[in-house]
C-alpha cells in the first residue's frame, strides 16, 4: 500500500462492518442458518448496544452442522461480500472463515498479507467437547498447539527481528492448509450435543452448550442482530465481570489498515 492512500477511520470501518454483518444476517435468515454474535461483539451488544468503542471487528458463532451450508450460501449470495476460507482461498491461513467486503482492501500489520483481504467479520464454527474434564483439557490443548503453529508461521513480530527469524524458520516446516485441516479434524471429533462447546479452531475457553442454543435479537448500533439468550452466563464464562471496563492497556484491537478500492 502507498503512503498517499486514504485509510479508513475506525468509525468508517464500523459502518462497513455493520453492512457486512447485515448481509450475513440476511443470508442466514433466508437459508435458515443459526448464528449468534460472540466474544467481544456479544459483549458490545450487551454493554454498549453496539461496538465496543475501541474494537474494530465482529465475531459470530455458527454451529458446525450449519457451517458448510453457510459457506455455500455466502459464496452464492453476493459479488461484493465474499467468504474467505482455507478450503477456497489459496493464501488464506486461518482455520475459520471470514466474510470480506471486496470493495475494501487492507491488512493487519502483525500478520502475513492475504490476497484480496479487506474489512471482514470473523465466523467461527462451534464444536462439542468431551464431558470428562481431563479429556476436555487435553483436547483443547491439542487444538491450541496446532493453531499456535499457524500463528508462528504467519505472525510478524516487527519489534523483534530475531524472534521473527526464529519463528519464520520454524514455520517453514509446516503447511498452512495441512495445519488448518488438522485443527478442523480435531474440532469435529466430538458431537455437537455435548454439555460443553467451544470455537475450538481458534478460541481459548469452553462454555456451556446450552448458553448459545437459544437466541434473542437485540439492538446493535442502528441494526438488530442475534446474541445468545443466556448471554449473561456465556459472557461471565468468557470474561468474568464483563460489565466492568478493562484498563486502557488491556483494550485489544486488531489494528487493521484498510481503504476503499472503489
Amino acid at each position: 500500500m502507498e503512503d498517499n492512500i486514504k485509510y479508513l477511520s475506525r468509525e468508517e470501518i464500523h459502518e462497513i462492518l455493520l453492512n457486512i454483518m447485515q448481509h450475513f444476517h440476511d443470508v442466514c435468515e433466508k437459508n435458515d442458518i443459526y448464528y449468534v454474535m460472540s466474544s467481544g461483539s456479544c459483549l458490545g451488544a450487551v454493554r454498549h448496544k453496539g461496538f465496543i468503542p475501541w474494537d474494530d471487528d465482529v465475531d459470530v458463532f455458527v454451529p458446525r452442522s450449519d457451517y458448510g451450508r453457510m459457506l455455500k450460501a455466502l459464496s452464492e449470495a453476493s459479488e461484493r461480500y465474499k467468504p474467505m476460507d482455507y478450503t477456497i482461498n489459496e493464501s488464506y491461513y486461518y482455520p475459520f472463515a471470514k466474510l470480506v467486503d471486496t470493495f475494501t482492501a487492507g491488512r493487519e500489520p502483525v500478520f502475513v498479507e492475504i490476497k484480496d483481504y479487506g474489512v471482514y467479520i470473523d465466523i467461527f464454527p462451534v464444536d462439542g467437547l468431551p464431558d470428562d474434564p481431563k479429556a476436555r483439557k487435553k483436547h483443547i490443548r491439542s487444538a491450541m498447539r496446532t493453531s499456535m503453529l499457524v500463528q508462528i508461521k504467519n505472525a510478524i513480530h516487527t519489534d523483534n527481528p530475531l524472534k521473527n527469524l526464529v519463528k519464520r524458520t520454524i514455520g517453514c516446516f509446516f503447511d498452512n492448509k495441512k495445519l488448518c485441516e488438522k485443527i478442523n479434524a480435531l474440532a469435529v471429533k466430538y458431537p455437537e450435543d455435548t454439555k460443553y462447546a467451544m470455537d475450538i479452531v481458534w478460541g481459548n475457553k469452553p462454555f456451556l452448550s446450552e448458553d448459545i442454543k437459544e437466541r434473542i435479537k437485540v439492538p446493535f448500533e442502528d441494526r438488530f442482530f442475534y446474541i445468545p439468550k443466556n448471554y449473561d452466563s456465556y459472557l461471565r464464562t468468557i470474561y468474568g465481570d464483563y460489565m466492568q471496563l478493562p484498563p486502557e492497556d488491556k483494550r485489544r484491537v486488531h489494528g487493521m489498515k484498510a481503504y476503499m478500492k472503489r
